[in-house]
């Protein structure tokens, strides 16, 4: 059995490039990207970001990207949460997803009720990311801060 696969590099161009099958398996994630910029519970965040990371699996195994299936022998695999500002941020996170073909989801909360911001309107919460490997991360989301560490330095509530 053939131990290398041809993986894409995502920030650019190049052509693919050989890897280890497995050193680049070990490497993959998902990734929920929550907005900070609404008043949201510890309990619908945790909800939103399990949409997320359900979300953006199910597209990835949807459009068979070879990603998806290396994920889900990874079990349970690496998910990270991360802050990703107001919704103009995270449409224009989508849009970058997209442009590069990286699998993505767009979650919106809707007929739930949490005053002030979630009145049963649909609301965009998060963004759902993955799988992509820890270097694609770094190149594509490191300004993100983790979710929670502005909230604990007494940021967004």
């Amino acid at each position: 059995m053939d131990t290398t696969d041809k993986i894409e590099d995502l920030s650019s161009n190049a052509p693919a490039t050989t890897i280890a099958t497995e050193e680049r398996e070990q490497d993959l994630r998902l990734y929920a990207v929550l907005r900070s910029d609404i008043q949201i519970s510890s309990g619908k965040a945790i909800a939103q970001c399990g949409h997320a990371y359900v979300q953006t699996f199910i597209a990835a195994l949807a459009d068979r990207d070879p990603r998806s299936e290396a994920y889900a022998r990874l079990t349970p695999g690496t998910k990270i949460t991360l802050d990703g500002g107001s919704l103009t941020n995270l449409i224009a996170l989508r849009d970058k997803m997209v442009s590069r073909g990286i699998p993505h989801a767009l979650i919106t909360d809707r007929d739930h009720l949490e005053l002030p911001d979630f009145d049963g309107s649909p609301t965009v919460t998060a963004l759902g990311i993955g799988p992509i490997t820890r270097s694609d991360a770094r190149r594509l989301l490191s300004r993100l801060p983790l979710w929670g560490a502005a909230r604990s330095r007494g940021g967004a509530s």
